[in-house]
């Protein structure tokens, strides 16, 4: 008889292989009271590993093929072979794995009693287990791995009613954590609930990163079952599930939200992302995810009379990377273990069946609603490569393959999720660089465009013309440093340090509610005032720099200003030849970071260009923004103060200090345009404002 792969890796260890797997505490549960024989082998050879387990103990033997074996679990000699490797490739982490995505190849199977396959699958599996590690001499401890001792958990539930479609009026769990400025809701899987993300919504760094929010569908852990759910009679679809996720996004009044989820919550990521604008949802994660996935796996669909129970959370911990700290493997199952009767398999249908983005996801915008698409390299349900080709579908999304990950990456090895989460989080706040709208000036219009509200003598009066000038400052997340802010705004206390004359002629239009600075960060989501690493000068107006009172004494914050401004703008206020144009509010040496360049072009940082554009004043720069996906992005300041500046040609009026260098100006700044294909945002004209969408794109 021709020796098998169990002869070969297990023949002189059988014994030690017994003996671990009855000393194993979760075999002698699963085993007690049970006396079944099932067995393993290879196509076109008869000896078999043989598993018999009388009165709760298990025996092993190599011999050939019995007809007293219920069932047996049949795989390629190359097959076993990678599957007894000792940190197998996948699929081979699971026999689930080789029938799941080789079941269709003569030899993979299950021969005999399929039911008694099903209802043993906690048995075989735990066998299976032991023997890759005696194959490969790795001696486990049984004894029960408990998590880190740590404080009282800092997790906060409470229960929402929700009226929702096909479901009815429901009782809703929802939980959340973390004190951050950017909101983010977590979506459980299939047949699960939100306790998958508990480890993450513990984790400190988040906690003072995130605010996180997490749900348990309808009928779902928590959850009560809505007033039309019935037991077996479980389904959803997409309306359903994302009509869901909008009241609780509403109930909780979140804003700027970015959503993730895994597997069936992952598809749906991809739906809220097509419908972000209503949700008012800034991104998506999702993981293990595809516009669509086919379902053929002859063996692997079982009846839906087994324990599910028990076959639930045997199939789906098949997709854990072998890796992945066993506490954890153990809170997977145990989840999926304590769900309502066929929630699961309803969830299921929707999953393989309801699900089919094809054709649609196409119309994704990025710009509005950025997706980071994670898979982990283990899950053989929703490959990587599955992944990638959605990803290749949506213009502008990103896809990354997550190593020693499988289906449940955020709850199987958190550690290990962690940073690729994190990556996530800053790609989508990075494209949401922010606009922001600080009021505006009332403002007689002679000053922003020459010509203007002057009148010949022989004329009656005539009534000026005014102009409304939006005052703006740009919030950009760049990876590795943070958020940079281009110009403050003014200062908040307008009647105490503006010049009378000023205030007078150029009233303010200002709730510091909407448009202070701190305010205007915090309602991005993006961060707060406190997360702001460095801040970039036009130039040194009150308009534009008057917010430097926020920075004042923060050393840790670089503030960048062009030499030639920085020398006039302290020059002036000095001698008090500009008084409404500047104050000594700001124009404090000591108790800010001043950094100052003398170049007419400098690269601060990859992707950010400083230009030197006088005119307006001697120092006065221009912000170029250079972004591989969404082009490139010019913020002019007071360059142009509104668009016949930029339009027209027609310079500014008494705010203008000269005039030859801002032709000259004016005309590099249209070639670049020009050269790039760029967008322009001018200092105070609103109209151009609104074509950034609030969004000044991403770095990357």
């Amino acid at each position: 008889m021709q020796q098998s792969i169990f002869s070969t890796l297990l023949g002189s260890r059988i014994k030690v292989l017994e003996e671990a797997v009855n000393a194993d505490p979760e075999f002698v549960a699963a085993a007690k009271g049970v006396a079944t024989h099932f067995a393993y082998k290879t196509p076109g050879n008869d000896e078999t590993l043989h598993a018999k387990i009388t009165k709760g103990i298990l025996e092993l033997s190599i011999c050939p093929s019995s007809p007293d074996a219920v069932f047996t679990l049949s795989a390629r000699s190359d097959d076993w072979q990678k599957f007894f490797a000792a940190i197998p490739v996948p699929p081979y982490q699971s026999y689930w794995g080789i029938l799941r995505k080789l079941g269709d190849i003569p030899g993979n199977q299950i021969l005999g009693d399929v039911l008694g396959f099903g209802r043993c699958a906690r048995l075989w599996r735990i066998i299976l287990d032991h023997a890759r590690d005696v194959a490969n001499e790795v001696q486990k401890s049984t004894v029960d791995e408990a998590f880190e001792d740590e404080e009282d958990d800092v997790i906060v539930g409470r229960y929402v009613w929700l009226e929702t479609e096909g479901w009815g009026r429901s009782k809703v769990f929802w939980e959340t954590s973390g004190t951050g400025s950017q909101n983010v809701l977590f979506l459980h899987t299939a047949g699960a609930d939100s306790r998958q993300y508990h480890s993450l919504m513990n984790n400190k760094a988040l906690r003072e990163k995130l605010t996180m929010y997490a749900f348990d569908l309808p009928g779902h852990g928590r959850s009560l079952s809505g007033h039309k759910q019935h037991p077996h009679g479980h389904h959803t679809n997409e309306d359903r599930y994302v009509g869901v996720i909008a009241q609780v996004i509403k109930k909780l009044k979140l804003t700027k939200v970015i959503v993730c989820g895994a597997s069936m919550a992952g598809h749906v990521c991809l739906a809220v992302a097509m419908r972000s604008a209503e949700l008012e949802v800034i991104g998506v994660i999702p993981c293990e995810a595809s516009d669509h996935l086919p379902f053929h796996q002859p063996n692997y669909e079982l009846a839906g009379y087994l324990n599910e129970a028990t076959i639930n959370p045997e199939r789906v911990c098949g997709m854990i990377a072998p890796t992945s700290p066993a506490k954890y493997r153990r809170q997977i199952w145990w989840t999926y273990s304590s769900q309502g009767i066929q929630m699961f398999s309803g969830d299921l249908e929707f999953y393989f069946r309801g699900w089919d983005g094809r054709g649609r996801i196409e119309s994704i915008d990025t710009n509005a609603c950025a997706v980071f698409m994670l898979t982990g390299e283990y899950d053989y349900s929703c490959t990587p490569a599955d992944s990638a080709v959605t990803a290749a579908k949506i213009p502008g999304a990103v896809f990354t393959p997550m190593k020693g990950l499988g289906h449940f990456p955020a709850t199987e090895n958190p550690a290990q999720f962690l940073p690729y989460f994190v990556n996530g989080i800053d790609y989508i706040q990075s494209k949401h660089g922010m606009i922001l709208n600080l009021g505006s000036l009332d403002s007689d219009a002679s000053g922003v465009l020459y010509g203007t509200n002057i009148f010949p003598a022989h004329l009656p009066p005539q009534k000026h013309e005014r102009r409304s000038l939006a005052m703006f400052a740009a919030l950009i997340h760049y990876p590795g440093v943070g958020l940079i802010l281009f110009d403050t705004g003014s200062c908040e206390d307008a009647i105490s340090n503006w010049d009378k004359v000023m205030v007078e002629c150029m009233p303010r239009i200002w709730q510091k509610e909407i448009h202070g600075l701190p305010e205007a960060i915090k309602a991005t989501g993006a961060g707060s005032i406190k997360d702001v690493k460095k801040v970039i000068l036009s130039h040194l107006h009150f308009d534009h720099a008057g917010g430097l009172e926020h920075f004042l004494d923060r050393k840790d914050i670089e503030i960048w200003v062009h030499e030639a401004e920085f020398k006039n703008a302290f020059w002036t206020s000095a001698t008090g030849m500009e008084p409404t144009l500047y104050s000594q509010q700001y124009l404090t040496v000591s108790r800010l970071n001043w950094h100052t360049f003398s170049e007419s072009h400098f690269e601060i940082l990859p992707g950010i260009t400083l230009h030197r554009c006088p005119g307006h004043t001697e120092g006065s720069i221009v912000m170029e923004l250079q972004m591989q996906k969404s082009g490139t992005s010019i913020i002019t300041s007071d360059l142009f103060h509104v668009k016949e500046n930029y339009e027209d040609g027609r310079p500014a009026g008494r705010l203008m200090r000269d005039y030859n260098e801002w032709f000259r100006s004016r005309l590099f700044v249209k070639n670049l345009v020009e050269k790039r294909g760029a967008r322009v945002l001018l200092g105070h004209e609103s109209s151009y404002a609104k074509a950034f969408k609030s969004n000044l794109g991403y770095l990357e």
